[in-house]
Formats: structure tokens, sequence, C-alpha cells
């Protein structure tokens, strides 16, 4: 299966996906080891804090579209003009590797490219460093027998991931998960997508239905309440395989597309 590397720009809303996949990628997770000199006991290691990677990946970039081109070809140059662009404003980019779980946000640190051949390709070497998100820290509370109290449970991470599979859309996943495919707005926002658009091999992040309630929305829905409750009950035909719904529920769909039932917010 062929992997290719996404870049997606959050800050901007844009994706560059690279044309040619990279014979491969490697990256690390770990804890760094702190290790204390203790009298009478010598050396002990204890766990320290979670490490962030930091990676150069190369790419090829080539001059003309080619038969080894996985994704839509760009010219090598506007390629590296807004990778270069990216770096300078310190934007925090999305790296995601089609088919697995990887979808890290990384800063690009360098921007390092050259011709060597004659054919005009672009060699492009981006070097990349994980980048973690700066929360406030919580207050701990304490009882009067100064044990930490149990975290609630409700307040524990329950995302579900999600690969995309071909044929999935963003609709009928959120139909699926949570019984109504409007959700798909929500799950844009939530997943710092900038439209309705997925591809197979991304990984979505599904969280509960009352966390996801209380995202706001980046793009608003406008079908009317009657056009949600006919896209529904297609959905509910297409799930009893009935082929004649298949064809109305597509139909549909493509007339939403057509005339672009979603807008974004003022």
């Amino acid at each position: 299966m062929v992997r290719n590397i996404i870049f997606r720009n959050l800050d901007l809303d844009e994706e560059l996906q690279m044309p040619v996949a990279p014979s491969g990628y490697d990256l690390e997770e770990g804890r760094r080891v702190e290790t204390l000199d203790m009298a009478d006991i010598g050396q002990v290691n204890l766990p320290g804090l979670e490490k962030l990677f930091s990676k150069s990946h190369e790419f090829l970039l080539p001059a003309t579209q080619t038969s080894y081109c996985t994704g839509a070809w760009q010219d090598p140059w506007e390629i590296v003009t807004r990778l270069s662009a990216w770096s300078l404003a310190g934007n925090v980019v999305r790296y995601i590797v089609t088919g697995t779980e990887i979808n890290v946000p990384v800063l690009i640190e360098t921007v390092r490219f050259k011709e060597q051949d004659g054919t005009n390709d672009v060699y492009l070497t981006l070097d990349l460093r994980q980048y973690r998100y700066l929360t406030a820290p919580s207050t701990v509370l304490r009882s009067a027998t100064d044990n930490a109290e149990r975290p609630d449970e409700d307040q524990i991470s329950t995302d579900r991931a999600y690969t995309v599979q071909a044929g999935d859309s963003l609709w009928s996943i959120a139909y699926l998960e949570y019984g109504d495919g409007l959700y798909c707005y929500r799950l844009t926002t939530y997943n710092g997508l900038s439209s309705l658009v997925i591809h197979p091999g991304e990984v979505l992040q599904l969280p509960p239905k009352d966390v996801l309630d209380a995202t706001e929305l980046s793009l608003v829905p406008t079908q009317t309440e009657s056009e949600k409750k006919y896209q529904n009950s297609l959905w509910d035909l297409v799930q009893k395989k009935t082929y004649e719904a298949k064809e109305k529920y597509d139909a549909y769909m493509r007339q939403l597309l057509t005339k672009g039932q979603h807008e974004t917010p003022v």
C-alpha cells in the first residue's frame, strides 16, 4: 500500500500532498530517562518527560507529471515557496501518513532544496520538529487526608480513532457514529479540516457526542430540517442494502455538493 505524505496547515486552512510517495519514513516515541547518583545506592534511572521527535524527510519534486507521481502534480517551486512560507511564519503543520494513525503537529525548522541532474527535478529536504501544545496546568484538589482525588471518569479522553475507508464520507461516518449526518460539520472542526473532503487512509478522531456538541462550527450547514430528515431516511434505506435507495442517496449527495450545501460562517 502506498503511503502518501500530507502536510495540513491549520492556521491557513491549507493542505499539501507531496507528489511522490517517499520510499519510507521513520518516527520515534518514548520518554527521557533521568539518571541520579544516590548515596549508598549508586546510580538510579527514573522516567523523565516525554520526548519530542526531530527528523529530516527527503522528497522528490518532479519537474513534470510522471508515472510515479502518487499525488496530484504541482510545480516544484510552488511547493518549495509554500513550505518555506509556512516555516518562516512559524505555522504549526499536521504531518500525516495516509493509511496509518500518524497525524502529529510539527514545526518546519529548515527547508533545503537543490537541482542536481539536469532534469529540473527538485530534491527537497525538510527538517521537522514535533510540536507540543501548551496548556495551563490544572489544579488538583486534595482531601483532608492530602490524597489526590480520583479523576472523574467523564473527564478522561475517550476519542476513538477511525481510519477513512474507500467510499466513506464525513456525512456517513457522522451518521453511523452519532445518528445524525449533520455532525459531519462538527467533525471538520474537531479534526482541523477546512472542508468536508476526506481521503482513504486518513485518521479521524471521533469524540463522544457531548464533546462534539460543545465544538464550535467552522462550517455551517444550510440544510433545512426537511432536507435533513430526507437525507437521513435515505441513508436508513441504504443500510438495508436497497439498491434503489443507494442510487437515490448518491444522486441526492451529488445534488448537495453541486449546490454547495455548506457555507463558511461570517
